[in-house]
């Protein structure tokens, strides 16, 4: 007989216990307070209850979670592109199915993205932001957005008349409400990662060896960690600012074109009246021998 969840009516199948136990009760939705996913596999890191997704490349195994992956560790549950030469998730598939085959990439043609939402505009592949106002469901990109639509999925300041992307909010919660123009006393940064210490709020770069994630600051960084900032700089040989993928990408050098400047001064052309020849002429010196000096002399 199927398992279904304690609470009254809900036939829904319980994955959450008590914990230190694993006989499921509940369901994510009627869950108490403290309870913990007893059925699924859970991040191999302490006290930490996410499920894990990541684990050693070529096995099937997931053991961490993204956040308490090691270093070297890929994502082992997301599918993979079936080009034997790449190792990116699969997004691309054939348009009216939902499973995934290549990446971007390697997309064949008429594939489409099977995994995220498109704009709903027909023929269009684009992701949509923009959705009825106070709705959070995006249903166009910016070029397909019927008239009065927003961006749903970048809240905007709530200043009026601003533009400009919600970053700043109150101390302790989750959801930006004001640029960092307008934010009021008190607000911090709720869209950037802080300093794990209680009542910091200070850009973390420090982490433990091994791991590619910064959780404290230079002042609250624990015994043994690593300034993950200073350890790209001197692998890139550049400056890391937050993020290896923040790096941004070595500019490649302009090719010549037949108008630019020589970076080499040419010589400066004298007057005939000088002795020396016109510019349609090329000078050529010409080598004395020892004979026509001794007729000079």
């Amino acid at each position: 007989m199927r398992r279904e969840c304690a609470q009254h009516q809900c036939t829904t199948m319980p994955t959450y216990g008590t914990a230190r136990s694993k006989k499921p009760e509940y369901c994510a939705k009627h869950r108490h307070p403290g309870m913990v996913d007893v059925l699924n596999r859970r991040c191999g890191h302490l006290a930490c209850s996410k499920t894990p997704s990541y684990g050693l490349q070529g096995t099937k195994t997931a053991i961490f979670c993204v956040k308490h992956s090691k270093r070297g560790m890929v994502n082992v549950i997301s599918r993979r592109c079936v080009n034997n030469e790449c190792d990116k998730l699969a997004s691309f598939g054939c348009t009216g199915t939902k499973k995934a085959e290549y990446c971007t990439v390697h997309a064949k043609e008429g594939m489409s993205n099977v995994l995220d939402r498109v704009c709903s505009h027909l023929g269009c592949n684009k992701q949509p932001n923009f959705g009825v106002g106070g709705s959070k469901r995006a249903e166009f990109c910016q070029e397909h957005a019927k008239e009065g639509m927003i961006n749903v999925r970048s809240r905007k300041c709530e200043h009026p008349l601003c533009t400009t992307r919600a970053s700043f909010g109150p101390q302790g919660t989750k959801t930006p409400a004001f640029c960092s123009r307008h934010a009021e006393d008190g607000m911090v940064n709720v869209r950037c990662r802080s300093c794990a210490h209680p009542t910091c709020f200070k850009r973390p770069y420090y982490c433990a060896e091994g791991s590619t994630r910064p959780e404290f600051c230079s002042q609250h960084a624990r015994p043994g960690m690593i300034n993950i900032n200073a350890v790209y700089a001197k692998t890139q040989g550049k400056r890391a600012r937050n993020a290896p993928d923040r790096i941004p990408p070595r500019t490649k050098k302009r090719p010549r074109q037949p108008g630019d400047v020589p970076s080499v001064q040419a010589p400066v052309k004298q007057e005939p009246d000088q002795g020396m020849p016109l510019e349609s002429e090329s000078f050529v010196p010409r080598a004395r021998n020892i004979g026509e000096e001794a007729k000079s002399d």
